[in-house]
């Protein structure tokens, strides 16, 4: 391994004590005409610190690595993510999603003529909402976003169902605002399970979950309520030819 060609500020991630130990290191191979002359001027500005407590040989080139890499010590171990939390990520999942599989289930029955021209307007206005995050997300906090995706996925079902019944340009309008939810919801979500423990892995991995599982709920949704064979028939959403 050569260290000499690496850059000082690469050096300057390992923890304080840490580096200086190895600086030390490094000017013994300097010395030894090993190495680049750059450590032998870098461990001064080191010469104040507490002695070593670990002597790294100069030839010991996987110490030095263990040294640069992780800091010589085991890193210590985070507390794992609350099941409570765990288990309100998946449901965040399940509903984030949900709308937008009733929407997708939904297409005959609000355009039978035009399926595609629904498909286009559930995924079409999400689209944009995730390539504009970028510029505005980190000026809205999570609850304004997170409030807005609910008030459209409302607007959304009362566009579709009673508002905009027999109105077809109403009930596309809904479909805009449940495409908005969710693509919404579900960047915040998951930019918010992130700060979580581990990174958020347990957190989005629950919430993963839960967005599967959304596709179940959502046909379930279609089936029972809108179905002549389901449980409920409610014609909540009325069929455009």
């Amino acid at each position: 391994m050569d260290f000499g060609a690496r850059r000082a500020s690469d050096v300057k991630r390992v923890p304080h004590s840490r580096f200086a130990r190895l600086l030390k290191w490094a000017t013994n191979r300097a010395s030894a005409g090993r190495e680049s002359s750059w450590v032998a001027v870098a461990v001064r500005g080191v010469e104040r610190m507490d002695p070593p407590t670990t002597t790294i040989a100069p030839d010991d080139d996987s110490a030095a690595a263990a040294l640069l890499v992780d800091g010589g010590a085991e890193p210590a171990k985070e507390a794992p993510t609350p099941r409570g939390t765990l288990g309100w990520f998946w449901l965040l999942g399940v509903l984030n999603n949900a709308s937008y599989v009733i929407m997708i289930a939904s297409a005959k029955e609000i355009n039978a003529g035009g399926v595609a021209l629904v498909y286009i307007c559930a995924t079409g206005a999400g689209l944009v909402t995730k390539a504009t995050a970028p510029w505005w997300f980190d000026r809205v906090s999570y609850g304004a976003r997170l409030a807005a995706a609910s008030g459209c996925m409302l607007a959304s079902f009362l566009l579709v169902g009673p508002l905009g019944r027999g109105a077809l340009p109403l009930q596309l309008a809904g479909v805009l605002a449940c495409s908005v939810q969710a693509a919404l919801g579900e960047a915040s979500l998951l930019a918010l399970a992130s700060r979580h423990a581990g990174r958020g892995a347990a957190a989005v991995a629950a919430f993963s979950s839960g967005t599967g599982f959304a596709g179940i709920v959502g046909y379930a949704w279609v089936w029972t309520i809108t179905s002549p064979a389901g449980p409920l028939d409610l014609g909540l959403i009325e069929c455009q030819a």
